[in-house]
């Protein structure tokens, strides 16, 4: 990693300059992009030598030329500079530093949402960034000095005003993002992955080529390959180039849906081409493993669908080859994005339940599960691999601790054409006494809060999507006059605190997938967090045979 240093005082005391580093410096570190040193004294603008990117996140304070001067020549030689929010109001007298950022600072309104745009959506920067998004943070208005290109703006009073941009100076670059006024802005994704991507670009990283995409299955199950081609065609930097499927009426469909695309009827034949960077697998689960070997034997990066394999020891026998080829390998657990469950997480994680002990999950429903694939459980794993793939992970995000014991039950009463237990209840117990409590299947007539989280000061609930709650969270408060309720909707994509992204869920995934094949960002599923579900699933099963609690078959 590159060796940095941030700047972070607010000599006026407007800003938050200790989360500020602390925020930054962790976050390029867990993107293996620098590790920042801490400076605070004005000194650190004469000593540059050392360092290969400084980071400024400061209020007015007094430069002299000397300090303005030598920080220029540091970037004239090759140095990384990023600016970030109260950087461009600091040092406001001089005209030297100014000059280097490009503009002088000229005021703000008060802290409020607004709309920023992506003015530039071909640079590296912003090439996944979505066209808009809402942030509440403080506007900056600038009077630009030279010459810089604009990636982002907003409005105000009618006026088209820069959020950011970047410049060359001599051999070094400089980066500015008017964003990150306080802890809560700072921690807006937007303003991590800009910040990121933007002294990625500082630092003269290029990005790696496009990636060609190919897909492995092209059957009709929930309309599943359309739907990953259509994300592949969604993502910039992402290009779908093959397909193939044992059927070849699949891949006749295929030629239609996506003109242009190679397709194959022969997995071998698929895995030898060349021109395939990433193989997405979307067949039956039993065949996950198998297939996803071969794809990495002949050097493609992997995405599974979910669940990640059938039992706990493929799992580490894919990982284990992945990790000594060099490969990427993930899991399209896509659900982590689910729009519930991220609003469910931001009350928790919040603290206004205090402690959350339990989580319930309500993933059943009654009629009979038809006859295809799924209904048998040598192929599919059987019922809690199908939704548990979901409930399961969604539980270990929420809960970081280690899953000590998973007890289950299963019950076989109506559907007696079908294989798959009709119904099936899942409960883990982490290190710190937490459970997780899962109900499946096909034969509950009645329902029940599809989420529910009990804290020690309060309590959550996520009501099924057809009942007069849907869309909302019913709160619960504790205090000195007994239980209080409050129903707290989901706000639309980008319209307040309890909004993730203006992207779909899924395009999220996508784009981190993205980022991290071309930019070197991390993987947005490891395959390790995905292994841990399939080992707490099959722990379930066994206990649902043994009548006794079992411990994870991988953790």
């Amino acid at each position: 990693m590159h060796k940095g240093l941030m700047f972070a005082r607010s000599f006026g005391g407007f800003h938050p300059a200790d989360a500020a580093y602390q925020v930054v410096s962790t976050e390029l570190a867990r993107r293996g992009i620098a590790t920042l040193e801490r400076g605070t004294e004005m000194d650190a603008f004469t000593s540059l030598s050392r360092y290969e990117l400084l980071v400024i996140y400061a209020d007015r304070g007094e430069m002299t030329d000397d300090q303005a001067q030598s920080l220029t020549a540091w970037v004239e030689g090759g140095g990384a500079l990023v600016i970030l929010h109260g950087g461009m109001a600091a040092f406001g007298d001089n005209t030297i530093y100014h000059d280097l950022v490009g503009a002088d600072f000229t005021g703000h309104p008060p802290r409020m949402p607004f709309t920023v745009r992506t003015v530039d959506g071909e640079h590296q920067i912003t090439r996944r960034a979505p066209e808009s998004f809402v942030t509440e943070d403080e506007l900056y208005t600038v009077a630009p000095r030279g010459d810089f290109h604009t990636l982002l703006e907003a409005t105000y009073l009618s006026q088209a005003v820069p959020i950011s941009w970047v410049r060359s100076v001599g051999k070094g670059r400089v980066f500015y993002l008017g964003l990150g006024h306080d802890a809560s802005a700072m921690t807006n994704r937007h303003f991590l992955d800009l910040t990121c991507h933007g002294t990625r670009w500082a630092l003269g990283q290029q990005p790696r080529p496009d990636v060609r995409l190919g897909l492995v299955g092209y059957g009709s199950a929930f309309g599943m390959s359309h739907y990953h081609g259509t994300l592949a065609g969604a993502t910039p930097g992402l290009e779908l180039v093959a397909a193939c499927d044992l059927n070849p009426k699949q891949m006749e469909l295929a030629a239609r849906d996506w003109p242009g695309i190679r397709t194959y009827t022969d997995t071998n034949e698929f895995a030898a081409d060349p021109d395939i960077d990433l193989a997405l697998v979307i067949v039956p689960h039993n065949v996950h493993a198998p297939v996803a070997h071969l794809l990495l034997d002949a050097g493609k990066h992997v995405m599974t669908e979910k669940p990640f394999t059938i039992t706990g020891a493929e799992a580490a026998g894919l990982i284990d080859k992945a990790e000594a080829k060099g490969l990427t390998l993930t899991v399209f657990q896509n659900r982590r994005w689910d729009r519930d469950y991220l609003t469910l997480r931001q009350a928790v994680d919040s603290g206004e339940i205090g402690q959350p002990y339990l989580y319930e999950l309500f993933l059943a429903g009654y009629g009979h599960p038809t006859h295809w694939w799924r209904s048998v459980t040598a192929v599919s794993g059987g019922l809690m691999h199908d939704w548990g793939a979901h409930g399961v992970d969604w539980g270990l995000n929420l809960f970081p601790d280690d899953v000590t014991a998973v007890s289950a039950w299963t019950q076989k009463r109506r559907w007696h054409d079908v294989d798959v237990a009709d119904a099936a209840k899942l409960v883990a117990r982490f290190q710190g006494g937490q459970l997780l409590d899962i109900e499946f299947g096909s034969l509950s007539a009645s329902r029940k809060a599809y989420m529910r989280v009990l804290g020690s000061e309060g309590a959550i609930e996520v009501r099924p999507p057809h009942r007069d709650l849907s869309g909302s969270l019913l709160v619960y408060h504790t205090g000195d006059h007994g239980v209080s309720e409050e129903l707290r909707p989901y706000r639309p994509k980008g319209k307040g605190p309890y909004s993730w992204s203006e992207w779909s869920e899924v395009e999220v995934l996508y784009r981190r997938l993205a980022d991290h094949l071309i930019l070197g960002d991390p993987v947005p599923v490891t395959p390790q967090s995905a292994a841990r579900v399939i080992g707490v699933i099959e722990a379930a099963n066994l206990s649902a045979q043994s009548g006794q609690p079992e411990k994870p078959t991988y953790w």
